[in-house]
């Protein structure tokens, strides 16, 4: 059954509304979204009185005016009102600060009252909510939600839909905001799409985000790609949901508390050792699960919606696998051996100590089966996973760790005998070999891309850009893996017994092209 308050309406000229001290909510001049001065305004008051709602009843900005309890409310403002107090509730019992209001930062009520304000306003398409500050005093912040009018322009299935996920996704940044005045896009933007999925367990807006996050998944969690706010950001739900998984919802409350005062990455080591855990751990175990989704998905799944998610990929595939390979810290990347059965051996040409590698047998039906590994080999090291059967197999690799540089690896993966182009002889106890140069073409140096140019890597990078988005050196590149043919005397690879002809068979492709 809805219950609202009372309803006013007013005419108000926006932007010249009396006695309110400040300026930039959309019926006093707003900065981005106002109301027209010949915008009919109303009000509607949740039942709990925590919430008002701003609303046209004709005009410019007017909303939706169904009223089906006939009750002379539009239905749309009292589904806001009633949702963002279900919404209020949620988080409380999970442990988060209410939002604050204006009083909490030295303002009158600029709505009328001390309730949150959400206010209805035609966006145009351009975006459908968004919170906005009013004023912050020592650290943390007051502010009032702005709201599609109708979602005309959306393709929400229903109002109440739309509603939902806005008034979760919204409210949390104010939720954010009794912490502390900024967050990182990536902790901010994550964080109110996680809360999306507490307030409504299955949302699908958290399983599209999250898709967006495995498309990319090899790029650090902490570095989105620059620009506006991308998807990728947004994605970053799904490490979230892992850890609450891995814990309890009461992990991110914790976790916003120590954001108050720490930075990041800081706040999520420091929330994690409060449940004894590492970022390090956590983050191995989050890329395990992230391989356990879609047709992979088995009984050990993480995710209840795992076999949903879709949007992982491999870097390559083939029946042996070749690459000169930048591992990104808190990152991961994947590969598909088509493995013809007999021994299985995996060979870095470069120290991989810092990374750690695992390979994931698959069923006939694609799901996950025997794990090999994890292997952290060093430079040169060689790894027999055994005599194993014929069939399609996944390798996983991540940089588990705080860094500011990537980890560039050359490695080899399949039967003994074909690591030997990289320097791997079939007996295991024999040491590296590499062939003569007598076996390169007369007329070519055999050059692995990239292998020997990496001055992006040679210094740290400031946090929240670093190698991950130096031009040419964004995760997604196509350096994993590949040769060329220079004119002697050119700089060599650092992987010189990798033939060119072997590179060239393995079709090393990017990501984006290889099959899943």
């Amino acid at each position: 059954m809805r219950r609202a308050g009372p309803v006013a309406l007013v005419v108000v000229a926006a932007g010249v509304a009396p006695g309110l001290a400040r300026a930039g909510r959309p019926d006093m001049g707003g900065d981005l979204h106002r109301f027209a001065p010949d915008d009919v305004l109303a009000f509607v008051d949740s039942a709990s009185g925590r919430i008002r709602v701003h609303f046209s009843t004709s005009g410019p900005n007017q909303t939706r005016l169904a009223d089906a309890d006939g009750d002379g409310t539009p239905d749309m403002p009292q589904q806001v009102a009633e949702t963002a107090d279900a919404v209020l509730d949620t988080f409380a019992a999970a442990g988060f600060r209410s939002p604050l209001n204006e009083s909490a930062v030295g303002l009158e009520p600029l709505g009328g009252t001390d309730a949150f304000d959400f206010y209805l306003v035609d966006f145009g398409g351009g975006a459908d909510g968004s919170f906005s500050v009013d004023a912050c005093r020592d650290g943390l912040c007051a502010g009032h939600m702005l709201v599609d009018n109708d979602f005309a322009e959306f393709n929400y299935p229903s109002i109440p839909a739309a509603v939902r996920v806005l008034s979760s996704h919204e409210m949390f940044h104010a939720v954010q905001a009794a912490y502390r005045e900024t967050l990182p896009v990536w902790l901010s933007e994550g964080t109110a799409v996680w809360a999306e999925d507490l307030f409504q367990p299955g949302v699908l807006d958290f399983q599209q985000f999250a898709e967006a996050y495995l498309e990319d998944a090899d790029r650090p969690i902490d570095r989105p790609p620059v620009g506006p706010v991308p998807a990728f950001a947004y994605g970053t739900c799904l490490f979230w949901k892992f850890l609450t998984l891995r814990h309890d919802d009461a992990l991110l409350p914790e976790l916003l508390a120590q954001a108050a005062t720490a930075e990041g990455l800081d706040a999520v080591e420091a929330a994690l050792e409060g449940r004894e855990d590492t970022l390090r751990d956590a983050f191995v175990d989050f890329t395990v699960a992230n391989l356990n989704t879609a047709a992979r998905t088995n009984a050990d799944a993480v995710y209840p919606f795992a076999a949903s998610l879709q949007g992982l990929g491999a870097e390559d595939r083939g029946a042996t696998l070749m690459a000169d390979h930048r591992f990104y810290p808190l990152a991961a990347s994947y590969w598909i051996l088509d493995h013809p059965g007999g021994p299985l051996a995996f060979g870095a040409a470069d120290d991989a100590s810092s990374l750690v590698l695992s390979v994931h047998a698959t069923l006939p039906t694609g799901a996950l089966s025997e794990t090999y590994g994890p292997f952290s080999p060093t430079a040169g090291e060689r790894v027999d996973l055994g005599d194993l059967p014929a069939g399609k197999y996944w390798l996983r690799g991540t940089y588990p760790e705080r860094a500011a540089n990537s980890a560039k690896v050359q490695f080899c993966l399949g039967d003994p005998a074909a690591l030997e182009p990289c320097g791997f002889t079939a007996e295991p106890d024999a040491a590296p070999t590499v062939p003569d140069a007598e076996t390169l073409p007369q007329d070519a140096t055999l050059v692995v891309a990239d292998a020997a140019v990496s001055p992006e890597d040679a210094a740290p990078q400031p946090d929240g850009t670093g190698d991950a988005a130096s031009p040419g050196n964004a995760p997604g590149a196509s350096e994993s893996g590949g040769c060329r043919a220079v004119t002697p005397g050119t700089a060599g690879g650092a992987f010189p017994g990798l033939a060119l002809g072997l590179c060239a068979a393995l079709r090393l492709r990017r990501r984006r092209g290889a099959p899943r």
